[in-house]
């Protein structure tokens, strides 16, 4: 298995406080029986049962199991070197395809955008310059990127890679094998030291799950001056991590993570989606009745954010925002790990409105309000109310009036 952390700290300021730390280590597997030595370190270190923790990676080890067995059965059906050639000539394919579609965009362009990261009062700047060259693929460059901060919000250079490959392959409009054929036409330079490129010790729990969002954000944003008709505004741009823990009666400890989607931006021809996880967000929502059932939580509200989250626009604009709210029933901690509550996600070309920002807010039982920033952490106690609402996606496309 590879590396492996197991928490979100919105406070963390090094990688060693965001959790255990796991360098790629082999899971062994003997006389059919898990040797649980490595396994017994991690479940060591989880505040919750161990039994889900147990039951993924097992699902893990039994998926890599069925994959030996079919990898072996194409060996033995056609030989090594048929199998190996035919995978060779896979990826040649879906790089020429790349190139392909890749050839059909302006040629020889450079068109740069800017996007902000948010850290207390700062606001961080995620620069990038995109480079396309027909036949040669295409070229992120993200010099002038803000400096690695001493907060999780740093992206390691494989998650950047990632959040610009996710972008381009979304714009292609064919159908062509998401392989290394793909990947190949992809050149992502990003400054060591930065947000996008950090070096270690800095903590980057935050990146893969907020700074993503940002990083596709911009290259969309720069490549709607090439493919104006192409590129949606500004979806929510934040998977709004939400996580709460405490004690039990019984001396048992509890902790859920949700994430909350929000809008997509407006698109050509179309308006925004309201109420959908945004990108490469890879979750979905947590059914109330589930949460309810296994945590001491009372939700009191889960619905659109309507009036307005969404950015003005042609075809309606911008998909709304999300508003989801809950109850804690005992003592618990809270801690948010957003964006989008400083900056708006921005409209599209010819007008579109901005969304709204995003916003946390607790209610005190005893009636005191507090609003929270995009990134922090608070003690609860029970009947306290925590209201969450999410960005809608910018309006698209030029103005209704």
């Amino acid at each position: 298995m590879g590396p492996c952390r197991v928490a979100l700290t919105p406070s963390a300021r090094t990688i060693y406080e965001e959790g255990l730390v796991i360098p790629p280590v082999k899971v062994m597997i003997r006389g059919g029986e898990l040797q649980r030595d490595i396994l017994n370190i991690i479940l060591s270190n989880f505040k919750t049962p161990p039994e889900t923790a147990i039951g993924d990676i097992t699902a893990q080890l039994a998926a890599n199991r069925v994959g030996v067995a079919r990898v072996r059965e194409l060996v033995e059906k056609y030989g090594v070197d048929n199998v190996v050639n035919a995978w060779r000539e896979g990826i040649e394919y879906g790089r020429k395809l790349a190139l392909m579609e890749i050839g059909k965009w302006p040629r020889g362009g450079v068109y740069d955008a800017v996007d902000y990261m948010e850290l207390g009062d700062e606001l961080l700047p995620i620069k990038v310059s995109i480079e396309l060259g027909g036949g040669e693929g295409i070229k992120a460059d993200f010099g002038g990127t803000h400096e690695q901060v001493e907060a999780p919000i740093n992206a390691v250079y494989g998650v950047t890679f990632s959040a610009v490959s996710f972008v381009i392959r979304s714009l292609i409009q064919s159908d062509i094998p998401t392989n290394e054929g793909f990947y190949s036409v992809i050149s992502v330079m990003a400054p060591e030291g930065t947000l996008v490129n950090p070096r270690k010790p800095a903590p980057v729990s935050g990146g893969n799950v907020e700074t993503t969002q940002r990083i596709a954000d911009v290259v969309f944003k720069a490549l709607a001056k090439a493919l104006p008709n192409r590129v949606p505004a500004a979806g929510s741009g934040t998977m709004m991590n939400v996580m709460i823990g405490g004690t039990l009666p019984n001396g048992g400890y509890w902790a859920y993570y949700e994430t909350i989607g929000g809008g997509t931006g407006g698109r050509p021809g179309k308006p925004g989606v309201s109420g959908v996880h945004v990108n490469m967000t890879n979750t979905l929502n947590t059914p109330i009745e589930i949460a309810e059932r296994q945590y001491p939580l009372l939700f009191t509200g889960y619905r659109i954010r309507e009036g307005g989250s969404g950015g003005d626009g042609l075809y309606r604009g911008g998909g709304d925002g999300i508003i989801r709210s809950f109850k804690v029933l005992t003592k618990a901690r809270l801690s948010i790990m957003a964006e989008r509550f400083r900056t708006r996600p921005w409209g599209g070309l010819w007008g579109g409105g901005d969304g709204a920002p995003g916003r946390v807010t607790i209610r005190r039982s005893n009636g005191e309000v507090i609003n929270l920033p995009s990134k922090a952490t608070i003690d609860l106690e029970p009947s306290d109310e925590v209201i969450i609402e999410t960005p809608g996606g910018g309006g698209g496309y030029g103005s209704r009036r």
